[in-house]
């Protein structure tokens, strides 16, 4: 469940100051997220967030067990 204080948002542009890379999906301040939105830095409409969620490449395995012969 999200921090009633975040919000989830697509990260359209780079943001190095803030830690965000463009495609991401982000939970940010929602202060901040009011901000970077009105600047079109970001899209917090929940079906562009669904969508960039859904586009995501699956993370890495950090293990992997081999079958012994």
């Amino acid at each position: 469940m999200a921090n009633p204080k975040t919000v989830k948002a697509l990260v359209l542009v780079d943001e190095p100051a803030h830690g965000l890379k463009c495609g991401a999906v982000a939970e940010i301040p929602a202060e901040l997220a009011e901000q970077l939105a009105r600047a079109g830095r970001i899209d917090t409409h929940a079906k562009a967030v669904a969508a960039a969620e859904a586009a995501q490449p699956a993370a890495p395995a950090a293990d992997v067990i081999e079958a012994e012969d």
